[in-house]
């Protein structure tokens, strides 16, 4: 109860079951790992069961069992494709509510929606299971090693990292920054890649102006949908591909600096 902190028992008395029919996917995507939160509300004394998904690539929705929620009825349907949106056989309006687990499609699912196969894992929600949003672990790394390049294709910088994810269904945010330098008016731009992969547009674009340096910052979520290691990199090329220096990272006030920090996101 939100105004006293205390808590409410509710007896369920038979088996309680929601149904997913074809076509529901919970805004999951095809081909891509994903998790299914599963809730319980009290509503008015009622129990009901809900799903929902609560990550997509884009956005990580919250689990939040301190505010009075709402459930969109789904009583074997096949409209229920919106992520951020708690289904339940009933409609219930601004109740509480409490997280029981998570059931997880390790490979996702071939059409999302269609649901011929069962979870690759089925976890109950307890005492270090973490929600929606909340980080898993992070790695970081930092360089005091320039990097410089004349080329007009991405080239690796000193600013490199790994991380192993715990589950294919959360995510990975990175933040990169960084000094920089262009010789003379060269355009240099940096970029985030997960290994061969660019993330997003261009993450960071400066020009060479009377020798001033230039402050990075680089961030991006990432899916990479793999519980194996993966290589995150900073890459940097000379727009112009005119034949002079661009760096990343530089010198700065006699040491170079260069960070990156990975943070595994639940989902």
């Amino acid at each position: 109860m939100t105004a006293t902190g205390n808590y409410v028992v509710i007896r369920i008395t038979s088996a309680t079951s929601i149904v997913l029919n074809s076509g529901s996917s919970l805004g999951a995507a095809s081909g891509t790992p994903f998790r299914i939160w599963v809730e319980g509300f009290n509503d008015g004394g009622t129990f009901r069961l809900a799903v929902s998904n609560q990550s997509v690539s884009t956005q990580i929705y919250p689990l939040n069992e301190a505010a009075s929620l709402s459930a969109t009825q789904c009583n074997a349907c096949s409209n229920a494709t919106s992520a951020g949106v708690f289904y339940a056989p009933a409609p219930v309006t601004s109740q509480a509510m409490r997280v029981l687990g998570y059931m997880e499609w390790g490979s996702g699912l071939p059409t999302a929606g269609m649901w011929a196969t069962g979870p690759t894992l089925i976890q109950l929600f307890g005492p270090g299971i973490k929600k929606p949003g909340e980080v898993v672990q992070t790695v970081q790394m930092s360089t005091t090693t320039n990097f410089a390049t004349t080329s007009g294709a991405y080239q690796t910088t000193s600013i490199v990292q790994a991380i192993t994810p715990s589950s294919p269904a959360n995510q990975v945010k990175v933040t990169c920054y960084g000094s920089a330098f262009a010789s003379g008016s060269a355009d240099a731009l940096i970029a985030i890649f997960r290994g061969a992969t660019q993330l997003g547009a261009v993450g960071g674009q400066f020009r060479g102006n009377a020798n001033a340096l230039s402050w990075v910052n680089l961030v991006w979520h990432d899916s990479p949908s793999s519980t194996g290691s993966v290589t995150y990199a900073a890459k940097l090329k000379n727009a112009q591909n005119d034949g002079t220096n661009v760096f990343f990272p530089f010198a700065v006030s006699g040491a170079s600096i260069g960070y990156m920090l990975l943070e595994e996101i639940m989902g």
